[in-house]
């Protein structure tokens, strides 16, 4: 785990990244301690309100890792909506084998899900884990939230997931 200050620093090279790279979308992983961190969300929020000053697009996804241990929803949910109110989005990284329940991802305005790939490693022969994505899918697609799966291994396996009407990938 990061010290506190190199998680500054972390956040500091980001944030001059973004500058840098306007055309490309970065993703910072938080977990429900970072969220809770009253230091880190100021410095966060601080970084994204010197951004819209300088009108530069905020191409910053928060990948919100749920490692099991969320007992302040609350605190977390107002970080995140004050998050998205500076035009950050929000993924749940993966989805699917969590602890983020139905009503609390209704209650966080998702941008995005992004799949566990234990999920969709065998979609191609094991129908259950193909009947749990599409319904993972529809899901998500009838709430608007755009779908990435991770680590997609191989051609077919990405082409499978295209015919699904995956959003996007990461991997192959």
């Amino acid at each position: 785990q990061c010290t506190q200050r190199s998680q500054h620093q972390m956040i500091e090279t980001l944030f001059s990244m973004m500058a840098l790279h306007t055309d490309m979308t970065f993703s910072l992983y938080v977990s429900s301690q970072d969220m809770c961190n009253q230091e880190m969300c100021d410095l966060l929020r601080s970084k994204i309100l010197a951004f819209r000053e300088n009108n530069q697009a905020i191409n910053l996804v928060f990948d919100v890792y749920d490692n099991g241990d969320i007992t302040d929803f609350e605190t977390i949910k107002n970080f995140l909506a004050s998050i998205q109110h500076e035009d950050a989005r929000i993924a749940i990284v993966d989805f699917g084998t969590g602890t983020f329940n139905f009503s609390h991802l209704l209650a966080l305005n998702l941008a995005y899900f992004k799949m566990d790939p234990h999920l969709v490693k065998n979609i191609d022969t094991d129908v259950p884990s193909l009947k749990l994505l599409q319904g993972i899918l529809s899901f998500a697609h009838a709430l608007h939230v755009k779908t990435i799966v991770e680590d997609v291994h191989t051609k077919e396996l990405f082409d499978l997931l295209v015919e699904l009407g995956v959003d996007a990938f990461q991997g192959y």
